[in-house]
């Protein structure tokens, strides 16, 4: 046992005291290289401190959430990338089906706007053709003899009515008007072009005023001979122009 300080007193008391007996001062004992140290419990202690490893899980868990916020990002544009790449080349398919429907119906509509034509012209002047003849020219059997004669209609009109009564002619009717519908409902979704489409856009629907125009005069031939076949021509060759257009100006689909 030895005799130590105080450090409240400065009385000698033994170091086996947990206090001191004059003032009452607690007492602990700290071990050094130098000797033996007295110090009351009251005092301040060194604090351990794990403010340095905090200090890393905090720049780590940082990290990791950019890290995490990043990737989101990323995955989410990708994803955008994709959907407009899908939009793209599903809007460039149906703009490649409406220019097809067009140049399908285009096609029967100048069959029919050429022989309507044809059969106008050839009523009037009382021309012969093999192709016309069954509208133009009236058979019949005078007197119900026993030979039948043949002789031009009088009324243009009269072989006109006759072309689109033929039972040929009316499936091209047909066809033309279900043609119509078809490429309506596509132009409809051609709306609202993506991205790079613009232009094909607006030479599809050049395509389709030119379509609608030529169609319109095969299903309902209109004004006389003359204005008819000049709106023919003039709807003809606005509309092989248009398809032309769109053909040089259709975009290729985007790989995925």
């Amino acid at each position: 046992m030895a005799l130590i300080k105080c450090n409240e007193c400065e009385k000698e008391i033994s170091d086996m005291a947990a206090s001191c007996p004059g003032c009452g001062c607690p007492i602990k004992i700290q071990t050094m290289d130098s000797g033996i140290v007295l110090q009351s419990e009251d005092e301040d202690l060194p604090d351990i401190s794990f403010s340095k490893y905090k200090k890393k899980a905090w720049i780590i868990g940082g990290v990791a959430l950019l890290l995490v916020i990043v990737g989101i990002i990323v995955s989410v544009f990708i994803y955008q990338r994709r959907e407009e790449i899908r939009n793209f080349n599903v809007y460039i398919e149906t703009l490649e089906l409406a220019s097809f429907l067009m140049l399908t119906g285009g096609s029967d509509a100048e069959t029919i706007t050429n022989l309507t034509r044809r059969v106008w012209n050839n009523s009037i002047r009382n021309i012969s053709d093999s192709s016309t003849n069954r509208f133009t020219i009236r058979i019949y059997n005078p007197a119900r003899t026993s030979y039948t004669r043949a002789e031009f209609l009088d009324d243009f009109n009269d072989a006109l009515a006759n072309l689109f009564n033929d039972r040929e002619t009316t499936r091209t009717v047909t066809r033309i008007r279900d043609n119509q519908a078809l490429v309506n409902n596509l132009i409809d979704d051609l709306h609202n072009p993506p991205d790079g489409a613009e232009r094909i856009y607006d030479a599809i629907l050049d395509m389709f005023l030119a379509y609608s125009r030529l169609t319109d005069l095969a299903i309902n031939p209109r004004g006389s001979l003359q204005s008819f076949s000049e709106d023919v021509s003039t709807s003809i060759s606005e509309f092989v122009n248009a398809h032309r257009l769109v053909q040089a100006v259709m975009p290729t689909r985007i790989e995925e």
